[in-house]
Formats: structure tokens, C-alpha cells, sequence
């Protein structure tokens, strides 16, 4: 995967007669039933660039139509490929308390006025709860912390942080 796309889930099988794909994916974009939006398969060593037509959801399997692939013939090649979008094509978030995923990725917990660029957030485990924040110690350590009010705060992207409570009880963990 290059810097510029990012996944949106795995091609995992084909449904109907007119070469929908079936999408594992864990929420994000997919889960909003997109349209109109250029995707890419990533096969092989090429990223193929598709019109999304349509998407519906069942849990976690998006079904998806995109243009060109109308036969199941046309669209079982690609089981087993990721489907990924341009970091320029993600849909513009309306709520400004609202984010995706990424862009926590690389930020540091911020514990009061204290920045603590030991550990840095690599990202998230989704779990049926809650989804958990996953941070990578310079040591190499893993610290998971639920992604609720009470242990986590906002994101600062201007210091690259993002508010932490009760951070040492986290760290009394290892």
C-alpha cells in the first residue's frame, strides 16, 4: 500500500449474477453506502481504478457494484485483493467533532501539558464495545486503551497530540 490509498476492506467473494463483490471491512467509509466514488482494486502489484455504482451492508460485508464488472466472471479475480481509496477521495467528515481513523495515526498522548512522545498511536482494534486505540512504546511495547470519553480526550493536530486521562494507571500496566 502506498502513503497515497488506503484500505477500505478486503475482497472476499462475489454475490449475484452481476459481478458485485462482497468487502470485509470494519466500518469507516463502506458502512455509509457510498456511490459515485473512484475505488481501486489493488491486484497484484497494480492499483485498478473503478467507479463505485452502488454499496449496501450486512454487518461487516459491504456489497459493492462497480463499473465494468458485471459478470461474476469479471469480478471473482479479484477475491482475495484489497479495495483501497486515495487519501484525496475521502469524503469530506460534515461534523466537525467527527474523524477517521488515520488521522490518529502518528499522534502523541497528551497528558495535561505534558506531550508524551514515548508512545505513539499506530491504530485501532475494532471491537463490538468500543473501538480500542493501539499505542506503540519506543521500546516496542503495545499499550490498547478503550476509545471512550473517559480515557480519551480531543485531537490536537497542531501538536500532533491528542488528550489523555488517567494515563498512568495505563502505564502502572506494562
Amino acid at each position: 500500500m502506498t502513503e497515497a490509498h488506503i484500505s477500505l476492506g478486503k475482497i472476499v467473494g462475489t454475490h449475484g449474477l452481476q459481478g458485485r463483490l462482497k468487502v470485509l471491512h470494519s466500518g469507516g467509509i463502506l458502512s455509509t453506502n457510498p456511490k459515485n466514488l473512484t475505488v481501486y482494486i489493488k491486484y497484484k502489484t497494480s492499483y485498478l481504478p473503478f467507479q463505485l455504482l452502488s454499496s449496501s451492508n450486512k454487518k461487516n460485508i459491504a456489497l459493492i457494484q462497480l463499473e465494468t464488472l458485471d459478470s461474476i466472471e469479471k469480478s471473482e479475480i479479484y477475491i482475495e485483493s484489497e479495495l483501497m481509496i486515495q487519501k484525496k477521495d475521502l469524503p469530506k467528515i460534515k461534523d466537525k467533532n467527527e474523524t477517521y481513523e488515520l488521522d490518529w495515526v502518528g499522534l502523541h498522548p497528551l497528558d495535561g501539558e505534558n506531550l508524551i512522545q514515548d508512545y505513539t498511536v499506530i491504530g485501532f482494534i475494532e471491537n463490538p464495545a468500543h473501538p480500542i486505540l493501539v499505542l506503540k512504546g519506543n521500546q516496542g511495547e503495545e499499550i490498547l486503551i478503550p476509545f471512550v470519553d473517559r480515557y480519551i480526550g480531543k485531537m490536537i493536530p497542531e501538536k500532533k497530540a491528542f488528550e489523555v486521562f488517567e494515563w498512568t494507571a495505563w502505564l502502572e500496566t506494562l
